[in-house]
């Protein structure tokens, strides 16, 4: 089929021609006038995702140093306090948390990637923990989901304690500000 209209565009009558050249040629310019769009729109949606990406990385260098200032000011008392250890994360208002290093004393083994915000208000922060292993005391905890008041020095009691065995496992609010909340995930006897 595609064989007979084009030996008809070269041995049909002249107003044929110039009509099937005409078509052509509009159908020419209309694809490269779609690719085009699609390019443009591409590039656009590239330098959204790289503009995102900028902030997400900034953003994440921000609290990064805020967690490090948090450890830094607190970490005397926190540990007096976790003799089995501690680690710090943030929760901030996109419902991302990010774990900072490990201050663990023990053989407590932290799983973050199961750790969500739940919820981040003006008030409360409630996040689902980490998987949390003890290889001391072969003890797995996992789907704790806790809830501590925006305040600092709020402290909650999750796991453990008298009567159980394990460590006794502990949420605090170190730092609160508008951009979020850094907590303390702390272990002790």
């Amino acid at each position: 089929m595609p064989e007979e209209v084009i030996k008809a565009i070269f041995t049909g009558p002249k107003a044929f021609k110039i009509f099937s050249i005409f078509v052509l040629i509009i159908v020419i310019i209309w694809t490269v006038w779609k690719v085009s769009i699609a390019l443009k729109k591409e590039q656009v949606k590239d330098k959204q995702i790289d503009s995102i990406q900028e902030t997400v990385e900034s953003t994440k260098q921000i609290i990064t140093r805020q967690l490090e200032q948090a450890d830094s000011d607190n970490y005397t008392r926190l540990i007096q306090k976790y003799p089995l250890g501690y680690c710090l994360f943030a929760v901030d208002h996109k419902k991302i948390i990010i774990p900072y290093e490990s201050r663990l004393e023990s053989d407590i083994k932290i799983d973050w990637s199961k750790a969500k915000v739940v919820k981040l208000t003006s008030e409360r922060v409630v996040v689902l923990l980490p998987h949390i292993i003890d290889n001391v005391d072969y003890i797995e905890i996992k789907g704790i989901a806790v809830e501590n008041t925006r305040q600092v020095g709020s402290v909650r009691v999750h796991f453990g304690g008298k009567g159980h065995h394990g460590p006794q496992i502990l949420t605090e609010v170190v730092a609160n500000d508008e951009k979020g909340v850094i907590l303390a995930l702390g272990f002790k006897d």
